[in-house]
């Protein structure tokens, strides 16, 4: 588990991700922390740095929200073809096992 100590911030603002080894079935957790609100620019640098530590393709299974669209990701996919984008339901938080990781 992480803790945090804040100063001066009303919120910190976290991106995660879950991964699962395809051979082994071990379960990975990728986190990081901003003390301003997540942009798409900012879930971009989250994915790049996925992408430097897993091996192989990548595919990341994202919400609705907007900072999950763009032109900025957009752009990364073209750039890099493991990596592969499906998105969840409108709202289904009951399918995605990572929604309590920044609570």
């Amino acid at each position: 588990m992480h803790y945090h100590r804040q100063r001066r911030r009303d919120k910190v603002s976290v991106i995660s991700g879950i991964s699962v080894s395809p051979q082994r079935q071990r379960l990975g957790l990728y986190d990081q922390l901003y003390f301003d609100n997540i942009g798409q620019e900012e879930v971009c640098m989250f994915l790049r740095g996925l992408l430097r530590h897993l091996r192989g393709p990548v595919l990341v299974l994202l919400d609705n929200s907007s900072t999950h669209l763009g032109e900025p990701l957009q752009r990364l996919l073209r750039q890099c073809s493991r990596l592969h984008i499906e998105h969840f339901p409108a709202y289904a938080p009951q399918l995605n096992p990572d929604e309590g990781c920044g609570r």
